[in-house]
Protein backbone atom coordinates (compact mmCIF):
# COMPACT_ATOMS: atom_id res chain seq x y z
CA UNK A 1 0.00 0.00 0.00
CA UNK A 2 2.81 2.30 1.08
CA UNK A 3 4.22 1.95 -3.03
CA UNK A 4 1.51 2.69 -3.89
CA UNK A 5 0.45 6.00 -1.33
CA UNK A 6 4.26 7.25 -2.69
CA UNK A 7 3.41 6.80 -6.92
CA UNK A 8 1.58 9.76 -8.02
CA UNK A 9 -0.58 10.60 -8.94
CA UNK A 10 -3.17 8.94 -7.38
CA UNK A 11 -6.78 8.03 -8.67
CA UNK A 12 -8.91 8.40 -5.52
CA UNK A 13 -11.39 5.56 -6.49
CA UNK A 14 -8.37 3.19 -7.00
CA UNK A 15 -6.73 4.54 -3.22
CA UNK A 16 -10.70 3.73 -1.80
CA UNK A 17 -10.16 0.25 -3.05
CA UNK A 18 -7.02 -0.32 -1.50
CA UNK A 19 -8.04 1.12 2.12
CA UNK A 20 -10.82 -1.15 1.81
CA UNK A 21 -8.86 -4.05 0.61
CA UNK A 22 -6.97 -3.44 3.52
CA UNK A 23 -10.21 -3.49 6.12
CA UNK A 24 -11.28 -6.50 3.98
CA UNK A 25 -8.51 -8.56 4.54
CA UNK A 26 -8.28 -7.35 8.60
CA UNK A 27 -12.04 -8.76 8.74
CA UNK A 28 -11.72 -11.94 6.78
CA UNK A 29 -8.72 -12.47 9.69
CA UNK A 30 -11.12 -12.90 12.19
CA UNK A 31 -12.61 -15.94 10.54
CA UNK A 32 -9.98 -17.83 11.87
CA UNK A 33 -11.40 -17.07 15.25
CA UNK A 34 -14.55 -18.65 13.66
CA UNK A 35 -12.97 -21.67 13.10
CA UNK A 36 -11.01 -21.87 16.15
CA UNK A 37 -13.94 -22.18 18.09
CA UNK A 38 -15.41 -24.80 15.81
CA UNK A 39 -12.31 -26.71 16.17
CA UNK A 40 -12.05 -26.23 20.24
CA UNK A 41 -15.96 -27.41 20.22
CA UNK A 42 -14.75 -30.28 17.62
CA UNK A 43 -12.10 -31.23 19.87
CA UNK A 44 -14.53 -31.45 22.78
CA UNK A 45 -17.07 -34.11 21.28
CA UNK A 46 -15.28 -37.66 22.16
CA UNK A 47 -14.73 -40.02 19.51
CA UNK A 48 -17.16 -42.95 18.82
CA UNK A 49 -15.83 -45.32 21.03
CA UNK A 50 -15.87 -43.02 23.79
CA UNK A 51 -19.21 -41.87 23.18
CA UNK A 52 -20.38 -45.25 22.73
CA UNK A 53 -18.66 -45.80 26.65
CA UNK A 54 -19.84 -42.83 28.23
CA UNK A 55 -23.57 -43.41 27.11
CA UNK A 56 -23.23 -46.62 28.10
CA UNK A 57 -22.39 -45.29 31.46
CA UNK A 58 -24.47 -42.89 31.62
CA UNK A 59 -27.60 -45.15 32.30
CA UNK A 60 -30.43 -45.68 35.01
CA UNK A 61 -29.92 -48.58 37.39
CA UNK A 62 -32.50 -50.51 35.43
CA UNK A 63 -30.28 -50.59 32.38
CA UNK A 64 -28.20 -52.71 33.55
CA UNK A 65 -30.19 -54.89 35.73
CA UNK A 66 -32.25 -56.37 32.87
CA UNK A 67 -30.62 -58.24 29.46
CA UNK A 68 -29.81 -56.01 26.56
CA UNK A 69 -27.30 -54.25 24.49
CA UNK A 70 -24.74 -53.64 27.44
CA UNK A 71 -24.97 -56.66 29.17
CA UNK A 72 -24.31 -58.63 26.10
CA UNK A 73 -21.79 -56.17 24.80
CA UNK A 74 -19.76 -56.23 28.37
CA UNK A 75 -20.10 -60.12 29.01
CA UNK A 76 -20.19 -62.13 25.87
CA UNK A 77 -18.82 -59.50 23.50
CA UNK A 78 -15.95 -57.97 25.82
CA UNK A 79 -15.78 -60.90 28.14
CA UNK A 80 -15.38 -58.76 30.94
CA UNK A 81 -16.02 -60.60 34.50
CA UNK A 82 -18.15 -59.37 37.56
CA UNK A 83 -15.93 -57.78 39.04
CA UNK A 84 -14.75 -55.92 35.94
CA UNK A 85 -18.18 -54.95 35.00
CA UNK A 86 -18.74 -53.60 38.64
CA UNK A 87 -15.71 -51.68 38.50
CA UNK A 88 -17.15 -49.88 35.68
CA UNK A 89 -20.40 -49.43 37.06
CA UNK A 90 -18.17 -47.14 39.88
CA UNK A 91 -17.36 -44.72 37.11
CA UNK A 92 -20.74 -43.61 36.35
CA UNK A 93 -20.70 -40.50 38.63
CA UNK A 94 -17.80 -39.66 36.66
CA UNK A 95 -19.26 -40.12 33.48
CA UNK A 96 -22.23 -37.83 34.73
CA UNK A 97 -19.99 -35.01 35.71
CA UNK A 98 -17.96 -35.19 32.50
CA UNK A 99 -20.97 -35.40 30.41
CA UNK A 100 -22.37 -32.10 32.87
CA UNK A 101 -18.79 -30.36 32.05
CA UNK A 102 -18.63 -30.92 28.41
CA UNK A 103 -22.69 -28.91 28.38
CA UNK A 104 -21.37 -26.16 30.13
CA UNK A 105 -18.00 -25.94 28.31
CA UNK A 106 -20.64 -25.89 24.82
CA UNK A 107 -22.44 -23.67 26.36
CA UNK A 108 -19.89 -21.19 26.80
CA UNK A 109 -17.90 -21.49 23.87
CA UNK A 110 -21.26 -20.59 22.33
CA UNK A 111 -21.92 -17.73 24.23
CA UNK A 112 -18.72 -16.74 23.98
CA UNK A 113 -18.81 -16.61 19.98
CA UNK A 114 -22.00 -14.72 20.51
CA UNK A 115 -19.99 -12.30 22.31
CA UNK A 116 -17.49 -11.96 20.00
CA UNK A 117 -19.74 -11.60 17.10
CA UNK A 118 -21.56 -8.67 19.22
CA UNK A 119 -18.14 -6.68 20.12
CA UNK A 120 -16.65 -7.23 16.54
CA UNK A 121 -19.64 -5.64 14.74
CA UNK A 122 -19.28 -2.83 17.16
CA UNK A 123 -16.06 -2.62 16.26
CA UNK A 124 -16.36 -2.28 12.66
CA UNK A 125 -19.18 0.34 12.95
CA UNK A 126 -16.59 2.00 14.15
CA UNK A 127 -13.79 1.43 11.48
CA UNK A 128 -16.80 2.02 8.80
CA UNK A 129 -17.24 5.47 10.14
CA UNK A 130 -13.70 6.09 10.65
CA UNK A 131 -13.45 5.38 7.18
CA UNK A 132 -16.12 7.07 6.26
CA UNK A 133 -14.52 10.53 8.06
CA UNK A 134 -10.97 10.24 6.60
CA UNK A 135 -10.36 10.64 2.91
CA UNK A 136 -8.63 7.65 1.13
CA UNK A 137 -5.33 9.33 1.34
CA UNK A 138 -5.26 10.36 4.64
CA UNK A 139 -6.98 6.45 5.77
CA UNK A 140 -4.23 4.96 3.86
CA UNK A 141 -1.08 7.30 5.26
CA UNK A 142 -2.77 6.60 8.93
CA UNK A 143 -2.51 2.86 8.26
CA UNK A 144 0.85 3.20 6.56
CA UNK A 145 2.29 4.78 9.78
CA UNK A 146 0.39 2.40 12.34
CA UNK A 147 2.19 -0.72 10.33
CA UNK A 148 5.53 1.04 10.24
CA UNK A 149 5.17 2.31 14.25
CA UNK A 150 4.83 -1.39 15.59
CA UNK A 151 6.85 -0.57 19.01
CA UNK A 152 4.07 2.09 19.21
CA UNK A 153 1.21 -0.23 19.09
CA UNK A 154 2.81 -2.59 21.20
CA UNK A 155 2.75 0.28 24.17
CA UNK A 156 -1.20 0.27 23.83
CA UNK A 157 -1.08 -3.50 24.54
CA UNK A 158 0.51 -3.31 27.59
Amino acid sequence: MERRVREQPLDQKELKGLVTRFVTNSRQNQELFWRHIQMTNNSLNPGAQAKFALWGLDQDDEFYAKPGLWKTLMTEEIGLDEIQVRKLLRLRQGVKDVKSELLLLQKRLVALRQEVSTHLNKRHKLIDKLMDTLKPLQLAKFFIWVSKNSSCMQMLQT
